[in-house]
């Protein structure tokens, strides 16, 4: 247990989504309960853990050439790759400027949106939260969409390190080494992205005796961009305004829950933390 309270202690806080307007709970209580979970159902090299995280169909596998796997994915998020939407195309260039702008080219989820809002993007961030069943252990995360129309972009500012695993093959380093920092996509690319990963991580954590865990298995990590969402917009910059005295600063929050939208105010003072009510 000494083995795995370290574990918990020391995990990789990159792949934690950082809460934003007022998260329901902690995403590390999440990851906690998940190892602790992953740990108790099975010891590592166990070939049938409990909880459905694991199968012996996973086993036995050969890694083979990624070189298909890599075009595919270059394929969906190359822009000079055949036609492509004027608005994507657009979508993509302000994406980009707005990385381009902050000082080390990482761009947060809440300025992105506000950048992209003042250019007339129907921008929000998006919050997925589902409970655990069928083997697929309960989670939340944040992103951004854009609307235009009846497409719904999928942007997500730190792609490939919701994909990163303990000790890669070559071959799933080269797959990981062509996704982009930036997805800028549909929901039904990304499904087919988050599939090859998902597959490829499962080789490569084979062959290296690893169990796969269940936050890399295809079913959590569909539903980190795919699963039940709310969207959130917040027209709050990131420098808020100070001001000597006490007086209270009145903002309009426009919040929509799966398309049902509703105004309602916010007070700010000196002490106050940020919400969306």
């Amino acid at each position: 247990m000494a083995i795995l309270h370290r574990l918990i202690g020391n995990h990789d806080r990159r792949q934690q989504p950082q809460p934003i307007f007022g998260s329901e709970h902690s995403a590390d209580e999440c990851l906690s309960e998940m190892v602790v979970d992953f740990f108790e159902g099975g010891e590592c090299g166990s070939s049938s853990p409990a909880g459905g995280f694991f199968d012996a169909t996973e086993m036995n596998v050969e890694e083979t050439d990624c070189t298909a796997a890599v075009g595919e994915i270059r394929r969906m998020v190359a822009l000079n790759d055949g036609y492509v939407e004027p608005y994507r195309e657009l979508l993509v260039g302000d994406v980009m400027e707005a990385a381009a702008s902050s000082s080390n080219g990482d761009v947060s989820r809440r300025r992105l949106v506000m950048i992209l809002r003042e250019l007339h993007h129907d921008a929000a961030i998006c919050k997925t939260k589902w409970g655990g069943s069928h083997g697929v252990a309960a989670g939340d995360y944040e992103f951004v969409d854009v609307v235009s129309g009846k497409i719904r972009y999928l942007i997500d500012t730190n792609f490939p390190a919701q994909f990163e695993i303990a000790r890669p093959t070559i071959q799933y380093t080269k797959i990981l080494k062509s996704l982009p920092l930036i997805f800028i996509g549909t929901a039904e690319e990304l499904k087919k992205i988050v599939r090859i990963m998902c597959d490829a991580a499962k080789r490569s954590l084979n062959l290296t005796n690893l169990i796969v865990p269940p936050w890399r298995r295809n079913g959590y990590m569909q539903n980190k961009w795919l699963g039940p969402y709310r969207r959130t917009v917040n027209p709050i910059s990131d420098n808020f305004p100070t001001s000597t005295t006490k007086n209270t600063t009145h903002w309009q929050v426009k919040c929509r829950w799966i398309g049902f939208d509703a105004t309602s105010s916010m007070e700010l003072n000196d002490n106050a933390s940020i919400y969306v009510i």
